[in-house]
């Protein structure tokens, strides 16, 4: 009973901390975006509208919680290897949603099966 308790309580405590960037300090919410990466697509291009702007990154924004809508994607976060639909980190439909941290303008995409969709959302974590 005391190890589940135990885990759960490290569970918790992991999320809380993947929610909130550093305990204590909420995630300022800034916008979001679809992307539609056919071929390989870097976050930049995304398209949405926030603060009057057209679309890319919004200003400010350090980190994102990215979700695969239909098809399974691959990403490389380093902006220098460009993704394809063998190389990369993959990201499955199955799996939960991907909590980044960092340069942002650094993150570029690659669908690994037809028709897939990433949705996107821009935080501003504290650093």
């Amino acid at each position: 009973m005391r190890i589940v308790f135990a885990l759960a309580l490290f569970i918790s405590g992991s999320f809380a901390a993947m929610t909130q960037g550093i305990p204590g300090q909420p995630l300022v919410p800034l916008g979001s975006c679809q992307l539609s990466p056919t071929t390989a697509t870097k976050l930049s291009t995304c398209i949405g509208a926030w603060n009057g702007a057209a679309g890319g990154i919004p200003a400010g924004a350090n980190a994102v919680v990215i979700r695969t809508d239909t098809q399974p994607v691959r990403y490389t976060d380093d902006g220098v290897v460009v993704p394809t639909a063998s190389i990369g980190n993959p990201i499955l439909v199955a799996d939960p949603p991907l909590y980044y941290q960092g340069p942002l303008a650094n993150l570029q995409f690659i669908q690994t099966a037809s028709a897939a969709k990433l949705n996107i959302l821009f935080y501003k974590a504290p650093q």
